[in-house]
């Protein structure tokens, strides 16, 4: 078995005011939260789950929200395209995605400005070329993790990875938290990354950030806490 752990501190706060959403489907609730939303520069409104929720949500860009996961649990896909902070404020309640599909799965995939501060992520990919992954961070994009936790399973034969920062993207801070990728599977020569960068991570100032493989061996099987890729780099740590 192969790890590798990073350690560090954490931080944590709250924003906003408060809107309740749930029970509609994906696109009844982006709609929905197009109407309440106030002029892009104003102050942020929250979602609060009141329910679980299997739907997908996508913030569009130009809105400013803050989705509070209120101890319930997220089964899809949370899409941002404009500046939107994750939290929770409860104990329980996590984004949780199980899939099979070949390809990328990510719970978070961040287009524009995205906070994430005392939520939970856990995902298990299950297919022989599932691409598990916590956060994408796309080019152009800005991403905080202040605190919480991701942890990615792999216990199909592919990839994991925490936070996965794209080639132009850029992650401001990783201050906090826990950040987690492990491969479970046997007899694989592939691996798990916790954080994966392509792009620019300015500061890692705290958190704990580690990976783990209990694969078989080989040239292509480890496990890392930080890869740096094409370019990716990292200012402070």
């Amino acid at each position: 078995m192969k790890k590798e752990k990073i350690a560090a501190i954490a931080l944590c706060g709250t924003m906003g005011l408060s809107v309740c959403l749930s029970g509609l489907p994906a696109r009844a609730v982006s709609e929905a939260f197009a109407e309440e939303m106030p002029a892009e520069g104003a102050v942020s409104e929250t979602i609060t789950l009141s329910e679980n929720r299997s739907e997908a949500l996508t913030i569009e860009a130009g809105q400013t929200a803050e989705l509070d996961l209120n101890g319930f649990d997220m089964t899809a896909t949370l899409t941002n395209n404009g500046t939107l902070t994750v939290k929770n404020g409860k104990e329980t309640g996590a984004i949780r995605i199980t899939s099979n599909v070949n390809g990328v799965v990510s719970a978070i995939v961040n287009n524009g400005t995205l906070t994430f501060e005392g939520a939970d992520i856990e995902c298990t990919g299950t297919g022989a070329h599932t691409d598990m992954r916590g956060i994408t961070n796309n080019a152009n994009a800005t991403l905080y993790y202040k605190s919480g936790n991701i942890e990615i399973v792999s216990s199909g034969a592919y990839f994991g990875n925490a936070i996965y920062n794209a080639s132009n993207g850029t992650v401001e801070e990783i201050s906090g938290g826990t950040l987690s990728a492990k491969l479970t599977v046997k007899g694989t020569q592939l691996n798990s990354v916790a954080v994966n960068n392509f792009g620019l991570i300015k500061r890692i100032s705290g958190g704990e950030i580690y990976s783990e493989n209990n694969g078989s061996g080989g040239t292509g099987n480890y496990a890392t806490g930080i890869r740096n890729n094409g370019g990716g780099t990292i200012t402070e740590i």
